[in-house]
């Protein structure tokens, strides 16, 4: 599991202004839509700087943000979950930058670098009013470590294009290495397995490249390596808390199901028995794979299966308690997934 420091970004502060206030689900929140606007006006001076000579690709990038961010707003005005347009808003930024390569000016970086700020803001604001929630309070770090991904590989993409010129082989070579330690970090964030040993990896071949890099080095260059340093703390922090809520998820489902256990007792038919031997082997299994931090999509799976069967010969013969828990197992079970990827 994670052990991380707690760490502070040093990113563009936000405005200072009190955030409007507004009622969601009966709770009082801070509202998302002043932020929301001001990513979009990002969006706005970003194109600009881009200008009408971009790529196709990179057309389409802007026009699939564009549609991202009104499908937010939809979601915001009909109280609905924002998580899915939030995740592929931020997989259309991080393919944005991606496409833009090496075409992209100093203020281009910089306006594309503001948004990716705000668009991590705007997840922050949108997920903060479920903390105490049992499904929103995962999806809030779930969707902030996929806002800092992206973050993470536009710093890494404006740190190749600062240092593009430099014709040091062991700073290249550093460069080289923190890309493939993005990578990994980034595919087992989507693989929904431990990122620990990437994303200390990445920490050390980071420092390594200040050293190397020295203190003779231009303003751009030492602007785009701290910015880096800065969101991989916040990456670090983020993926922690995932993994804490992780953690606390799988405990809960292991309560539900012995309340479950407990309530449908020992008259239970042969059948029933079985059930509950193959919820209680995939959960047996679901918790060490998450304690080592494996994949647990096919335990989350076989549990979800035997939580069903058990439901269906039980069909009838259930109390409304009963019931009710073989719903709260198989709502653990959803949420589980939903954090896991």
């Amino acid at each position: 599991m994670f052990e991380f420091p707690r760490t502070h970004s040093t990113a563009r502060p936000t405005p200072t202004a009190r955030p409007a206030v507004e009622t969601l689900e009966d709770r009082t929140v801070p509202s998302a839509t002043s932020v929301l606007n001001h990513v979009q006006s990002d969006l706005q001076t970003l194109t600009k700087a881009i200008g009408t000579n971009a790529t196709s690709a990179v057309k389409a990038d802007l026009a699939a943000i564009k549609t991202d961010l009104t499908a937010i707003k939809s979601d915001i005005k009909s109280a609905t979950s924002v998580t899915k347009d939030l995740t592929t808003l931020t997989s259309d930024l991080t393919t944005l930058g991606t496409d833009l390569a090496d075409s992209a000016s100093a203020a281009v970086g910089r306006d594309l670098r503001h948004l990716s700020q705000d668009i991590r803001t705007l997840a922050g604001k949108l997920v903060a009013h479920g903390e105490g929630s049992d499904d929103a309070a995962g999806a809030s770090f779930a969707v902030k470590v996929q806002a800092d991904l992206a973050k993470v590989t536009l710093d890494a993409q404006a740190l190749t294009r600062a240092l593009s010129t430099n014709t040091n082989a062991t700073v290249k070579a550093d460069v080289t290495a923190i890309q493939n330690d993005l990578a990994a970090v980034s595919a087992a964030v989507t693989a929904g397995t431990s990122a620990t040993a990437s994303i200390n990896q990445l920490t050390a071949d980071l420092t390594k490249l200040g050293k190397d890099l020295g203190k003779h080095v231009g303003g751009q260059v030492q602007s785009a390596v701290s910015h880096l340093r800065n969101d991989v703390h916040q990456l670090t922090h983020d993926l922690k808390g995932l993994t804490a809520r992780l953690r606390e998820d799988v405990q809960k489902l292991q309560r539900d199901v012995q309340l479950l256990v407990k309530q449908i007792g020992t008259n239970a038919s042969a059948t029933v028995k079985a059930d509950l031997a193959a919820l209680d082997q995939a959960l047996t299994s679901l918790a060490a794979d998450a304690q080592a931090g494996k994949d647990i999509s096919a335990d989350i799976s076989a549990a979800l299966q035997a939580d069903v069967k058990l439901a269906g010969d039980l069909d009838g013969q259930a109390s409304a308690k009963i019931n009710a828990s073989l719903l709260h197992v198989a709502f653990d079970l959803a949420l589980l997934s939903s954090l896991n990827g």
